[in-house]
């Protein structure tokens, strides 16, 4: 029995595409669009390639199914309510496990961009399959649920804690061996899940109320509107009534870099779109991004993107 056999995705998703061991999904919306390639590995265990590039969605996922789910970061960032009055973010490196049991909820990406791997387990279904597939495979997986998501409760495993889980190896697979080296690779992940105590992050720091992200997140929206302005770090604070520690700290929480490192880079990713789309100066495009100063604004430039301003623009022609 396929995933989507047991689960309800709710509206806003449509299928794509499906073969006999892929389906495509797409989700789409004012802020951007997502897509959920879905592999069945085995009878009841399915490996997703989340690929998002959008604001927010609202999941409506619903499962008749106990399940047990591992996702994992690859690159930018997840967050999410909790309670109402506080919200979670995942950033890179770090694993999240949970039952699926509470995940209608909205999600937004701080960065506008997301990609992750998600490993779904139908419990039921899986554990009477495993054992015929691999006689004398040692992960209970229901044992393995209440291991980590003891009464329901997430767990959360930092970088320090699974590096030496081999996520970023699901990216590099050969195309040939494509399925049979994901399911290979699952089964390490159960097998050292299995194996390993890992330690339950102290996830109060990945915690921040609501009020005080919805802050920060209007912060970002002020400064990034007029990048021409340059603001320090107190008037900001003064300005929307945030502690300066405080702001900087839930800041970095949201957006991962600090405020400094997230005005630079919107203002030279603003400046690399303007080197290929128009021809206007150097100098005047420097300006418009909030930089006097050309030797500034070049080493500013060639440190990001990995060249000049003048070479970019040559070679995007």
């Amino acid at each position: 029995m396929r995933l989507d056999d047991q689960v309800h995705f709710g509206r806003g998703i449509s299928l794509v595409s499906r073969d006999e061991d892929c389906a495509v999904y797409r989700m789409q919306d004012i802020t951007g669009e997502g897509q959920m390639t879905m592999y069945e590995l085995f009878p009841g265990v399915v490996l997703l390639h989340n690929d998002f590039n959008m604001e927010s969605c609202r999941s409506y996922f619903r499962s008749s199914a106990d399940m047990l789910c591992m996702d994992y970061c690859h690159e930018g960032r997840i967050e999410w309510e909790c309670g109402g009055h506080s919200c979670m973010f995942l950033e890179p490196s770090s694993m999240y496990l949970d039952t699926r049991s509470n995940h209608v909820r909205p999600y937004s990406f701080p960065l506008k961009r997301y990609r992750g791997l998600s490993v779904c387990i139908l419990l039921e279904e899986a554990s009477r399959s495993m054992p015929r597939l691999f006689p004398g495979f040692p992960v209970d997986l229901y044992a393995l649920r209440n291991k980590y998501c003891l009464e329901g409760q997430p767990f959360v495993a930092g970088a320090p804690d699974i590096k030496g889980f081999a996520f970023a190896d699901f990216y590099m697979a050969p195309k040939a061996a494509g399925c049979y080296y994901c399911k290979i690779k699952v089964l390490e992940l159960l097998l050292l899940l299995n194996a390993l105590e890992l330690r339950r992050e102290h996830t109060s720091h990945r915690y921040f109320p609501k009020h005080q992200v919805e802050k920060v997140k209007a912060i970002m929206a002020f400064i990034t509107a007029d990048l021409q302005q340059h603001h320090t770090l107190e008037e900001l604070a003064a300005q929307f009534d945030m502690p300066l520690t405080n702001m900087k700290h839930i800041f970095k929480g949201v957006y991962g870099t600090s405020i400094y490192a997230y005005m630079r880079s919107c203002r030279i990713h603003s400046a690399a779109a303007q080197l290929t789309r128009t021809n206007d100066s150097i100098a005047d495009i420097a300006a418009r991004c909030g930089y006097d100063n050309a030797s500034k604004f070049s080493a500013a430039f060639k440190s990001l993107m990995g060249c000049n301003p003048l070479v970019y623009r040559k070679s995007t022609v």
